[in-house]
């Protein structure tokens, strides 16, 4: 039993470094990307993001889209099918019992 938990932690401590390692590589990739292209003097784009009790603003350019707020579609989202419902319930129990 000890053996196999050891390497159930070895399996994950790996899964958990690639994906590490994965996403080091994708940002970095990204940052050479967005850094050529304004170093080239291509226009760039600013996105933003605001959320509050009632609503999530997202700002993208000129463009602005305003979406009801998280709790409420997740209060929604609780009502899909069998395992994304479930999860979705669980999450907002958990989020409710560690906030103070």
């Amino acid at each position: 039993m000890n053996e196999s938990f050891k390497i159930l932690k070895r399996f994950a401590l790996t899964c958990l470094l690639c994906l590490c390692f994965v996403a080091m590589l994708c940002g970095g990739a990204l940052v050479q990307s967005n850094t050529r292209r304004l170093s080239l003097g291509t226009p760039g784009q600013q996105v933003g993001f605001l959320a509050d009790r009632q609503t999530v603003t997202l700002q993208s350019g000129g463009r602005t889209v305003r979406l009801p707020a998280l709790g409420t579609a997740l209060y929604w989202a609780r009502l899909a099918p069998a395992p994304l419902g479930l999860l979705i319930t669980i999450g907002q129990a958990v989020r409710e019992a560690v906030a103070p």
